[in-house]
């Protein structure tokens, strides 16, 4: 138990270290527009509408009793949230949000765990970007905390073991900015606690993406400006 809260413990000052993650800029694309074509009409309507609470009433409607179905659905929206980051980043958003809170569902997670695996992956990473927390750092807050629920569950952490280390790489970072903990000044504390209750082998195993992911930003931050001038 020492070393699960020493390992904890680790992750959650690596985390706290700046970090920066890498904002999209390209403008959407084609394949952007078809992921977002994916959804079924009204699940795209709510998606843009921007109102994770709509995004998701519209998943629960369509899902009815059918908690793979739900899942299935969950995924589209995160991918297709994942499309939006680049031009409506508040919707993005919302759509991380609500993507979570549908898998974050014992029922959900019971019929595939992976996909709440993957889901909570992808909208960690989605509230991740930096122009994502700036429109919207109480949603960013809000899914670390459903993501870091999701990879709790020990059926979680047996079938998507990598997807999990992911999530408390991304939760934990997010919770160590500036703007997400002034918009919700508990996040930090409910991170670590829900960080030291993963196994060991987690833990470790996002410490470890943490570390990376600083290294590269850190060698971004010191290269040279002057591109092919240099030298």
């Amino acid at each position: 138990m020492k070393i699960k809260l020493l390992i904890a413990a680790s992750l959650i000052a690596l985390g706290s270290v700046p970090y920066v993650a890498q904002a999209q800029q390209a403008a959407p694309n084609a394949a952007d527009q078809a992921t977002i074509n994916l959804l079924p009409p009204a699940l795209r309507a709510a998606l843009l509408s921007g109102n994770a609470d709509n995004i998701a009433a519209a998943i629960n409607l369509l899902a009815g009793t059918n908690s793979t179905l739900a899942g299935t659905l969950a995924s589209q929206v995160a991918n297709a949230a994942q499309a939006l980051v680049a031009t409506n980043p508040s919707a993005a958003a919302a759509g991380a949000q609500a993507a979570v809170r549908v898998a974050n569902t014992p029922a959900v997670i019971a019929a595939n765990p992976t996909v709440a695996a993957q889901v909570a992956q992808r909208a960690t990473a989605i509230v991740s970007q930096p122009s994502v927390i700036a429109a919207a750092p109480a949603a960013a807050a809000a899914v670390a905390v459903s993501s870091m629920s999701i990879i709790s569950a020990p059926s979680v952490q047996a079938a998507a073991p990598a997807a999990a280390a992911q999530v408390a790489a991304n939760s934990t970072i997010i919770s160590n900015n500036a703007a997400v903990q002034l918009a919700a000044p508990t996040l930090q504390a409910a991170v670590a606690q829900q960080a030291a209750a993963l196994p060991a082998n987690i833990v470790q195993a996002a410490a470890v993406i943490i570390a990376s992911a600083q290294q590269q930003q850190q060698q971004q931050n010191t290269a040279p400006a002057c591109g092919n001038s240099c030298g």
